[in-house]
């Protein structure tokens, strides 16, 4: 071949290098924007996290206002049912108050009915070393929550899908650093794991709280990742006594 055959295969390179330089340069481009993106959307959504957690702690102060009331206006009632100066009460107010008293009796009964019969229903285990009975679902998820090393959800219903949704979000709330793990008997809980992933590709879950929850489809394999588990970096939010 001449040369001056060969001369144009130069231009092609040079236009072909700079073909590919245009073409990483929109690519970075892209790239720079969806990472912008992705961070304005993060940055909304901690936003409205902070709406969410301000309206709910606005709730429980207001709940503990009204407790703190009842138990004020119970005190009262109890002192004055108890005084030796009832003479000083009139016959109407004793009676109020002893219907008072009374209703807040049958109120402690029907709870503490309600209590074992959970007990029972649920077939409580009264040999084990200790048996804890709470009054509410959330003291007792608060209970597991303090006294657990890790926390496994094995296939079940909606209890389980719950409770093992909260203690992660818990985990996201940086309230602890335990691991918690999906035991995915038979593929039971792909399409929950499906729809965690979907979060993450939607932008509704960092990728970063995605790897808050471990599975397995193998009991000793699950064990052996939540005890060599470590913890990602989460910003604690809120404190325990305010979940």
């Amino acid at each position: 071949m001449s040369d001056a055959e060969a001369q144009p295969e130069q231009p092609a390179r040079d236009e072909s290098a700079s073909g590919l330089r245009r073409a990483m340069e929109h690519r970075m481009a892209s790239l720079q924007e969806a990472e912008e993106r992705l961070q304005r959307e993060q940055s909304a959504l901690q936003e409205q996290a902070k709406v969410v957690f301000a309206e709910r702690e606005a709730r429980l102060a207001r709940r503990e206002r009204e407790l703190a009331k009842r138990e004020a206006a119970l005190a009262v009632s109890e002192g004055i049912a108890s005084s030796n100066t009832g003479e000083h009460v009139g016959a109407a107010e004793r009676a109020r108050i002893d219907a008072g008293n009374a209703r807040l009796q049958e109120r402690k009964a029907e709870l503490d009915s309600r209590e074992q019969a959970l007990v029972e229903r649920e077939l409580a285990h009264h040999g084990i070393t200790k048996l804890m009975i709470v009054h509410s679902m959330h003291e007792r998820k608060a209970k597991m929550a303090e006294l657990s090393d890790a926390f496994i959800a094995m296939p079940g219903c909606y209890g389980t899908f719950e409770e093992f949704c909260e203690i992660v979000t818990w985990a996201q709330l940086g309230l602890h650093r335990k691991p918690c793990g999906i035991l995915n008997v038979e593929g039971y809980y792909d399409p929950l794991l499906a729809l965690f992933d979907r979060a993450v590709a939607e932008g509704f879950v960092h990728p970063t709280n995605r790897r808050l929850v471990i599975q397995e489809t193998d009991p000793d394999r699950l064990l052996d990742l939540l005890a060599n588990y470590t913890p990602p970096n989460t910003e604690r939010w809120i404190g325990r006594d305010e979940s």
